[in-house]
């Protein structure tokens, strides 16, 4: 076996172990992924339960408005019906999951009603308030008097 077909198997059988710079070099690769797996699940997760918390305040509000209308929406009997729904009126009760801001402004164009705008808030375990979802209904009083 002359010296030059030495050499080549010499350096055949150096090429098939991998370096430590490619280990490295693949080991940073790894991670770089995994850190981005990471942080998008952890934003896809976020996102996720701030959906469902918006879900369930549609369904409450829904709810609300739903046996509200039965009663002809009567403004008395307004927070006596958020009440039976899990809500509170402002912030009375610290711990309550969930409340409820309500406006109420004058129609200009109708002389015999009000829009009122409500709001519904939850309060994450961590006391953190934030608002869920909003909705607007428009008010008629049966007497032709505006409701104020």
């Amino acid at each position: 076996m002359s010296r030059s077909s030495k050499s080549i198997l010499v350096h055949s059988r150096r090429r098939k172990a991998v370096t430590l710079i490619e280990v490295v070099a693949s080991i940073a690769l790894v991670g770089t992924l995994f850190t981005v797996v990471l942080i998008g699940n952890s934003r896809h997760l976020r996102q996720l339960k701030a959906a469902g918390v918006k879900h369930q305040a549609c369904e409450k509000l829904d709810r609300l408005l739903s046996r509200w209308s039965v009663d002809e929406l009567d403004p008395r009997r307004f927070s006596e019906l958020a009440e039976i729904e899990g809500f509170t009126i402002g912030e009375r009760k610290a711990d309550s999951a969930w409340s409820i801001k309500t406006e109420k402004k004058p129609l200009t164009d109708i002389q015999t009603g009000s829009l009122w705008s409500i709001q519904a808030f939850h309060r994450a375990p961590n006391g953190k308030r934030t608002l869920a979802a909003t909705v607007e209904v428009v008010v008629t009083d049966r007497s032709g008097v505006a409701q104020q």
